[in-house]
């Protein structure tokens, strides 16, 4: 402070000393006075709390403001300025009222621009350093191709921090590690209000006992052994919550809450509740603001996080506290360096979801990612490809590049539109071409138009179907209930839905009302549902069971007909009427049983039998080895392919196009040229005229909804090299070159 402010008060000094010459006392009172109210004011911002670089500016100021004050004390030519610059200010009133309301508007902006970016600066601090707290490193990761954080076991959090514990360096440096899963849920509570995003914690309460981090609240919080042991003894989970949470959705200790959160199933993320009761409110602090200390969120211990979200042994999240010497940004940098290099010699190729296969057949060793979308990262590839002579010498190296579709046209109408490859019937509706499977159902208006389907899951099955009598809605009964779907709707997953506590066996329509027929346990229930399946009426039958049930049918006309299949024989039932009123009585041969219609099979070899339907509307179809298709008298005008296809040892997969890169690549194909695969040569393509109007899964659930256009190049058929893909060939349409299935992949 005496440099900032004695500088300037001795030149200003050193001026007035030459025009008038002035005592030593008058200087050094002229210098001095300046910097001994700038310290003075130095030390009242500070206990006001002003900090940073407006507390040296606003010293200083007090100083210079402190230096002019003092010259007219002292300095005769300067008390002659001040009384005539008084008399000047009382002349000249509206001048210097201007003038004054000049100074102190800019000067409030300045102060006011000051004390905000003071401000802001605290809040922003408080806040990182409230939600961070000990933490100085995290090991984390975001798959943006899956939108899912990236996942590592338990061993390998752990081997790491052996590493770290036996590196001369870093256990000098580095004070703690936690291990846990941070995901976003959502809550929602009895009273009906709702929280959509909320950070959930779970640490591992072991390493927390170690007490490296505070305590979940502060000081007078918890710790995560804590929930841990609560969650040992009760049954129903608990979580902690903190005060934020509490006031924003009124929850009390004790309360149930219901969380919503994702979880992934055989590839596949579904979305679960879960009843959780609230242990302990706590207050925004120590681990508990580790969301931020204004934001809501709820605690667990890693188990039961483990548990419930179906990673076991797994976490996403792992935190390093270092010591008070090593973080700051500079010391930081080289710490970030060598964990990285810890990780690296850590992590082992199946820890990253690579995995190695080697085909005795082939001679051949295969290297594919079970991680995200299945891709290995185009470094790891280049890294491979130049070491690969180091590595596995006398080599080559084969690139393939799996690119799924999810529309495939030709000549204006979409191949892929079928729920399934074993279509079991077609029926003919309002406007569209209606086709059911064990798994799935669907339509395509007009036969060539825009397609909708509906799967079941994989441990579900479809027992029954029917259509309305306009041919307009579709219904299924599967094993968790009914699916509707209205060739009105086809941006919707279905039209109408319901869910059964017992299995639906099989569905009619009658009197415009959809009747289905439901099993549990040892009793059969008769529904009666409105169009919409919004209105449902019920009734138990008094009918026996077999003690084993082969299959149920319902068939409705003037009256139901309901058929039991056991093991040893077949009992019929006829209603009454039709109504839930009626009662059924044993069907007695001779009486009247509906017939089922059988259609004779097309005169085309290549049909199967398994279904036919002719329309002049929509042309003539029927079901093959591979899907359905169209025929006239004597060809093959179009055919349909399931959206996905079983490739064995992967499941259901989506259809694929491949493509090459390497020296050793057994197909050539360039440009925009496709080489299709044999499920494809029944649309009778001409080489170099015809094309596929193709679009990639990737890009479409990415929103870009462009095809490309791809000429037809002819057909392969087995192909020396590619043994170890002979498992994909019921989902490979084809080969296309690397530029355009980067295209159709990105």
């Amino acid at each position: 402070m005496l440099l900032l402010v004695g500088i300037p008060s001795s030149i200003s000094t050193w001026q007035l000393q030459r025009a008038r010459k002035l005592s030593s006392m008058v200087q050094a009172v002229l210098i001095g006075a300046p910097v001994i109210d700038s310290i003075i004011g130095f030390w009242l911002f500070e206990l006001l709390g002003v900090s940073g670089l407006s507390l040296w500016v606003g010293a200083l100021c007090i100083g210079i403001i402190s230096h002019i004050l003092v010259q007219p004390l002292l300095v005769p030519q300067r008390l002659i300025m001040w009384r005539l610059a008084k008399e000047n200010i009382l002349r000249r009133k509206r001048q210097a009222a201007l003038l004054m309301a000049g100074l102190v508007i800019a000067s409030a902006i300045i102060s006011s621009s000051l004390v905000v970016g003071d401000s802001l600066d605290a809040t922003i601090t408080n806040e990182v350093e409230g939600s961070w707290g000990e933490t100085d490193v995290t090991l984390s990761g975001f798959d943006f191709s899956t939108g899912e954080r990236v996942v590592i076991t338990e061993n390998v959090a752990n081997s790491l921090w052996s590493e770290i514990s036996l590196d001369d360096s870093l256990s000098q440096i580095i004070d703690g590690q936690q291990q846990g899963i941070i995901s976003a849920v959502s809550i929602a509570v009895t009273s009906g209000k709702s929280l959509p995003a909320v950070t959930w914690a779970a640490m591992n309460s072991t390493i927390d006992s170690e007490a490296v981090w505070p305590k979940i609240g502060g000081a007078s919080g918890i710790r995560f052994i804590d929930i841990a042991e609560v969650n040992r003894l009760e049954g129903n989970p608990n979580i902690v919550i903190n005060k934020v949470l509490a006031d924003e959705l009124n929850i009390n200790q004790g309360d149930n809450v219901e969380v919503g959160y994702y979880v992934t199933e055989d590839n596949t993320r579904k979305r679960v509740e879960q009843t959780f009761s609230v242990f302990k409110v706590i207050n925004n602090a120590g681990m508990g603001s580790l969301a931020g200390t204004q934001s809501p969120a709820i605690f667990s211990d890693l188990l039961t996080a483990q548990l419930l979200q179906k990673l076991p042994n797994q976490v996403n999240t792992v935190y390093y506290a270092l010591d008070d010497k090593h973080d700051n940004e500079n010391a930081i940098q080289p710490i970030l360096t060598n964990l990285g290099e810890l990780l690296n010699t850590t992590l082992t190729a199946e820890d990253v979801g690579l995995n190695l296969e080697y085909q005795d057949a082939a001679n051949s060793v295969t290297l594919s990612s079970e991680q995200g979308i299945g891709r290995i990262a185009g470094e790891d590839v280049i890294a491979l490809r130049e070491n690969l002579s180091r590595l596995i010498p006398n080599t080559s190296m084969l690139e393939v590049l799996q690119v799924p579709l999810i529309e495939v046209d030709y000549d204006d109408e979409q191949i892929l539109t079928l729920a399934s490859g074993q279509i079991t019937d077609l029926l003919i509706g309002n406007r569209s071409l209606w086709h059911f499977a064990d798994g799935g159902f669907g339509y395509q208006i007009n036969g060539d138009g825009d397609a909708w389907l509906w799967q079941a899951d994989d441990n579900e099955r479809i027992n029954g179907f029917t259509m309305s009598e306009n041919g307009s809605l579709g219904a299924v009964a599967y094993t968790g209930g009914i699916v509707i779907g209205s060739e009105q709707d086809l941006d919707n997953q279905f039209w109408a839905e319901y869910e059964s506590s017992g299995e639906i066996e099989d569905i009619a329509f009658g009197l415009d009302s959809w009747w289905a027929i439901e099993s549990q346990l040892d009793e059969l229930t008769l529904h009666q549902f409105s169009l919409d399946l919004v209105i449902n009426d019920k009734k138990v039958l008094d009918i026996s069971m077999p003690s084993t049930i082969l299959s149920i049918e319902l068939i409705a006309e003037d009256k139901l007909y309901l058929s039991v299949e056991g093991l040893l024989n077949i009992n019929r039932y006829v209603s009454h009427n039709l109504s839930l009123q009626g009662g059924f009585n044993l069907w007695q041969d001779g009486d009247y049983w509906p017939a089922e219609v059988e259609t004779e099979p097309a005169g085309l070899q290549i049909c199967n039998g398994q279904s036919v339907v002719y329309s002049n509307y929509l042309g003539n179809w029927c079901t093959y080895e591979q899907g359905i298709l169209r025929f006239s008298s004597d060809a093959i005008e179009t055919i349909r392919l399931p959206v996905l296809s079983s490739a064995g040892g992967f499941g259901e997969l989506p259809q694929l196009f491949l493509s090459f890169g390497g020296g050793e690549s057994p197909v050539s194909v360039t440009d925009d040229n496709v080489i299709v695969s044999n499920r494809l040569k029944d649309l009778n393509m001409i080489q170099n005229s015809s094309g596929l109007w193709v679009k990639g899964l990737i890009p479409y659930a990415f929103g870009n909804d462009s095809a490309l256009r791809l000429s037809y190049d002819g057909e392969y058929r087995d192909l020396t090299g590619l043994e170890s893909l002979a498992e994909l060939d019921d989902v490979v349409l084809g080969f296309v070159s690397l530029d355009y299935a980067e295209q159709l992949s990105a």
